[in-house]
């Protein structure tokens, strides 16, 4: 295969006086070097040029071919646009340059009925090949043969503008009232971007004038930076940049290696307009369809020129200016950091024009990714399926798929012997008459710990292992007991005021806050009620407790407030107490104690339940029954989740309890737990239908345990436990095992 070098040289007279001329290779005014009509060439090799690593996929691109290696598009990685079915249909590319053969199978069905002479009523034609090549690299036919352009589906504009008589074996001249002409045209016809592969030491008002104009229309002009390996781009890319600067691109070669090319005009005074393209041995043809390698700033506009068109395909509502802006800020850095007086913006990089730039968003909002599910809403169910496939939009408000599922851990699910860290390791108790005082040290390393609670890698782990806690019982006159305490959740407190109902001692007790959560205080109060029905026992609680700090797929969750309320209303019959109770739960940041980040729209949620309660006394049989049903009401800001009707689900425990079996003061416990699950539909943005929320599974939690006192104040206690889909997560492995504790009370 021949060399060819795209050159031009004309004197600045000649410039201003007939207009402009090709740009190419090395020196001076226009043209191709003249070389004898090669004779019948095979198939030749191009140049080889580094080929980008691909990111591995299961299934090979069926468009990383053998054409598509030969051709500029590969050193763009245009790939990933022809995966996503994007190779410039319906997008019409212009050309103002020498015109083209017509009569090629590479623009066969794709030539606008449009393209037209600019400068004279010749037959379309093209005398040295120049605008041909060009148009070839922008958009040569995706057909296996030799090489495609960047955009194979793209409509050509061919619009000759040589002054007629003036090729010669140096080039063309080009005619500014030509070159305005073509723009005015392009313009007109709907063509989203102008190739000017052209240069020269100015240009008329007449040409600056139909720039502007093309401009408004948002036509996107790209030129060539000249090859005369000057500091600055060409007087005539000077001109045009300054009567349109938001949608102009001036484009410099690069080699295989993304080295500046020795003859390449630098970027310069215009630096914030500048990519570099491919521009040196740029395989493409010439009038006569016969392969050659080419070299210059020509070469390399159509590179960039085909780029815009994809751009125009993948996403029509972009206007110029934001296409230009997109090149520009997704170009790869070379040279030194930034923007810079060599490389301009950087190297033209298609790929990454594709992906999301300035953050995606959904609903409006900025998506941040992180956060964990479970608790009462499980697995998740089909809302974390959805995740897999989020609509979002990035700043040009292009629309995307985004996994978003990774980012979404599991909360852990815990483990039943993990709850023995939570019994005090030391206890002071102070008891007069029927009043008490504590003082405990907790084991329970969880109230100090910060960490990812996806994986349980702790972030801090010099942190305290133990939690100081304290409670005060009081107990008033008329039967009234107060209890109020730091470091200690509402169930607890409300056990100590209101005994009667407090659930059996367990492991499998349902805790009342999610895993990792640090109780700041609480207080419960109960006192006798008479009314004209009977004779009640009324009971409040209050409390609060913070959600961690979360860290979640490397993102990091504020801390969360969650407030809990409980009104409680009992009555005894002999041996048995009859309850009701509702209880609120107020959550700032989460829901039911799983996290989202603020993409998602989740400020807080509210839960109601409604519940009732059994106690009966058989001698030294006890039996207790817990059924409580919950709705959650979601507080929503701007992000993903855009509504809800509520999430609803029910809880239930039932116990047994024998006592003095063997010897005075033991008691054996069998406790069957159904903790809280919630579960109903999310409205998502972007999505057709709502997602259902909720546990594929629910959990089960059987325990058998056995109590018996020691002497000098002291007690054993044995425990079996299972779980069945721990955490409502059907993949979760059973948690079973067997626990024994011993302590002493002095």
């Amino acid at each position: 295969m021949s060399r060819r070098n795209m050159q031009w040289r004309a004197g600045a007279a000649l410039a201003l006086a007939l207009g402009l001329v090709a740009c190419g290779g090395a020196g001076g005014g226009v043209a191709t070097v003249p070389v004898p009509t090669p004779s019948p060439t095979p198939t030749p090799t191009p140049t080889p040029t580094p080929t980008p690593t691909p990111t591995p996929t299961p299934t090979p691109s069926a468009f990383d071919t053998g054409e598509y290696r030969r051709s500029a598009a590969v050193q763009v990685q245009a790939l990933v646009a022809y995966d996503r079915g994007v190779s410039g249909q319906g997008v019409t590319i212009a050309v103002i340059d020498s015109g083209v053969n017509p009569a090629l199978s590479e623009f066969s069905g794709r030539i606008s009925p449009a393209s037209r002479d600019v400068a004279s009523n010749r037959a379309m034609a093209d005398e040295r090949g120049h605008g041909t090549s060009v148009a070839g690299v922008a958009l040569a036919a995706r057909n296996g043969s030799g090489i495609h352009g960047v955009a194979p589906l793209a409509t050509l504009l061919a619009l000759r503008a040589d002054v007629p008589g003036s090729c010669t074996d140096t080039g063309c001249t080009y005619a500014a009232s030509a070159i305005a002409t073509g723009l005015d045209l392009a313009a007109d016809v709907g063509a989203r971007v102008v190739n000017l592969s052209l240069g020269g030491e100015g240009t008329t008002s007449a040409v600056r004038a139909a720039a502007a104009r093309a401009a408004a229309a948002g036509v996107v002009t790209v030129l060539a930076a000249g090859n005369d390996a000057l500091a600055s781009p060409s007087g005539f890319a000077n001109q045009l940049v300054a009567v349109a600067s938001s949608t102009t691109l001036v484009v410099g070669a690069v080699d295989s290696a993304g080295a500046i090319a020795d003859f390449s005009n630098r970027a310069g005074l215009l630096a914030g307009n500048y990519l570099v393209a491919p521009g040196v041995s740029v395989r493409s043809f010439n009038q006569d369809g016969t392969a050659f390698l080419y070299g210059g700033t020509s070469i390399a506009t159509p590179v960039v020129a085909g780029a815009v068109a994809l751009l125009a395909n993948g996403f029509p509502g972009l206007t110029g200016a934001q296409i230009v802006d997109i090149l520009l800020s997704t170009a790869d850095d070379l040279g030194a950091p930034g923007t810079d007086e060599i490389y301009g913006r950087g190297m033209l990089n298609i790929a990454r024009a594709f992906s999301p730039v300035g953050g995606i968003s959904s609903g409006g909002s900025l998506v941040s990714f992180g956060g964990s599910i479970g608790g009462p809403l499980g697995d998740g169910g089909d809302l974390r399926g959805a995740l897999a496939a989020v609509p979002v939009v990035d700043a040009y408000q292009r629309p995307y798929t985004a996994n978003l599922s990774g980012s979404i851990g599991q909360a852990p699910t815990g483990r039943l012997a993990a709850r023995l860290l939570a019994q005090p390791v030391a206890q002071a108790v102070v008891e007069t008459g029927s009043s008490a005082a504590a003082f405990a040290l907790n084991g329970d390393n969880r109230n100090q710990w910060a960490g990812d609670r996806a994986t349980m890698a702790a972030l801090a782990p010099g942190a305290p292992t133990g939690a100081i806690s304290g409670h005060m019982l009081l107990a008033l006159p008329g039967g009234q007991r107060l209890a109020a305490g730091h470091g200690e959740g509402v169930a607890s407190l409300l056990a100590l005021a209101d005994p009667c109902l407090a659930p059996p001692q367990a492991i499998t007790a349902d805790p009342a806050q999610p895993l990792g959560s640090r109780p700041l205080g609480a207080a419960a109060l109960a006192q006798p009620l008479s009314t004209p029905l009977g004779d009640f026992r009324l009971a409040l609680a209050f409390g609060q407790a913070l959600l961690p700090v979360e860290r979640s797929a490397g993102a990091a969750l504020a801390r969360g407030l969650s407030t809990t309320a409980v009104l409680r209303l009992s009555r005894q019959f002999g041996g048995l107490t009859l309850a009701g109770e509702a209880r609120f739960d107020d959550e700032r940041g989460s829901l039911a104690g799983s996290r989202l980040a603020a993409g998602f729209g989740l400020a807080g949620a509210t839960t109601s339940s409604l519940g009732v309660s059994a106690r009966l006394a058989l001698g030294r049989i006890k039996l207790a029954g817990d059924w409580r049903r919950a709705q959650s009401r979601l507080r929503l800001g701007s992000g993903l989740i855009r509504g809800s009707d509520g999430l609803s689900g029910a809880a239930a425990s039932v116990s047994a309890q024998a006592a003095g079996l063997w010897r005075a003061g033991d008691s054996l416990v069998f406790t069957v737990t159904r903790p809280l699950a919630l579960a109903g539909p999310l409205q998502l943005a972007g999505f057709p239908a709502p997602v259902w929320a909720g546990p594929q599974a629910r959990e089960t939690a059987l325990e058998a345990g056995y109590a018996l006192p020691l002497v000098a104040g002291g007690r054993l206690q044995f425990s079996l436990f299972h779980r069945d889909n721990p955490g409502h997560i059907a993949a979760s492995p059973d948690d079973d095992g067997a626990a024994l504790q011993l302590g002493w009370r002095w």
